[in-house]
């Protein structure tokens, strides 16, 4: 090899460092910002990060299969990310008889750790099966990963990333939340229409509770005296009194509509729904525990965030591949932002 060759690869070499240091120093940089809304894209297996403020997409970070669930640790420096190997529906292949076949990669399931700073993936815990939520313990300290396919939870110590304990739960858990208090952590399971409680303290079942169809998740209300579930295969949004488990009241939404994800407005006073394919944002009044309207989004709304100065709603649309900006003073959508493939949920990161 020449020496101007030698040089000439050497050059790029170089370049290619320098180019590398500069974007990483300048995401450092411009994680100087306020606010940044991350999106887990389930098809192209990737998170985008966005500058809340000016709406820029700042950095794509690769995380592996079907990213789905997405969740910042209590400080905003970590951002953990929900894997599956599980296969999509619409690509389930059939047998001779049509019936479905499923040939899932649980190598593939795990959490994902990116680290917000350098806009990095840093780690991947092998842990869960097919999970979709989890919930990060406020200390840092400990995971609860729900496994759909399992009906359990697997409760995950973090400085090792290994599963300390299984805790069996309904069929089909998916969305988990902490009580307000800390004191309790409920579960929705899908399949069998339960809402579990989970004692931290010791791992152990507190008790359980029947719901509405299809519950996807709890939504506390921020005083922790009432939670909603949304009943994904109804149009219905179900109320709950914390005091004594009690189904209280139902919310109806518009018909077609499938309630997935809930954000609560900075005066708790208005809550904004999901509705699935409905491509809709429902809002609805808690005291009056009425729907309001419907602001048009893009097709399949599910993720949901909302902005730190609760002025700004942001709302994954699967289909079309970007999210909706929402202006919350006049309930309309204002703007569009490109992006990866599939866009699935949405964390709003308060930098700090």
């Amino acid at each position: 090899m020449g020496k101007l060759m030698r040089n000439i690869i050497a050059t790029m070499g170089l370049a290619s460092i320098i180019l590398m240091n500069l974007a990483s120093s300048c995401l450092a940089q411009r994680l100087l910002t306020t606010y940044v809304v991350c999106v887990s894209n389930e098809k192209s297996g990737d998170v985008t990060i966005i500058d809340g403020p000016n709406g820029d997409v700042m950095t794509t970070v690769p995380v592996g299969r079907r990213p789905r669930g997405i969740h910042a640790s209590a400080d905003g420096r970590l951002l953990y990310v929900a894997l599956s190997g599980s296969p999509y529906f619409e690509s389930l292949p059939l047998d001779a008889e049509r019936n479905v076949v499923k040939y899932p990669d649980h190598s593939a399931d795990g959490i994902a750790v990116i680290d917000l700073q350098r806009g990095a993936l840093v780690r991947r815990l092998s842990v869960g099966s097919d999970p979709e939520q989890f919930l990060v313990d406020p200390s840092g300290f400990h995971l609860y990963v729900p496994n759909r396919d399992m009906a359990t939870v697997s409760v995950v110590d973090m400085p090792s990333g290994k599963i300390i304990k299984v805790i069996p739960v309904g069929t089909g858990p998916g969305g988990i939340s902490f009580a307000p208090n800390g004191k309790l952590i409920y579960v929705t399971c899908e399949a069998d229409n339960w809402l579990f409680s989970i004692d931290p303290g010791n791992n152990q079942i507190a008790d359980q509770y029947p719901v509405g169809a299809n519950p996807r998740m709890v939504k506390f209300m921020p005083n922790g005296a009432s939670a909603f579930v949304p009943s994904a295969s109804t149009n219905y949004l179900n109320i709950i009194n914390m005091t004594n488990l009690a189904l209280v009241s139902t919310v109806a939404l518009p018909k077609g509509s499938h309630p997935t994800e809930i954000a609560v407005g900075r005066d708790a006073k208005t809550l904004y729904v999901t509705s699935g394919t409905a491509g809709t944002v429902c809002l609805v009044d808690v005291p009056g525990k009425s729907y309001i309207k419907s602001v048009a989004v893009g097709p399949h709304a599910r993720g949901i965030g909302i902005s730190p100065s609760g002025k700004t709603i942001y709302v994954a649309n699967g289909p079309s591949n970007d999210i909706s900006v929402i202006d919350v003073e006049t309930a309309r959508e204002i703007k569009r932002i490109k992006t990866g493939k599939g866009p699935w949920g949405i964390e709003v990161v308060q930098l700090k």
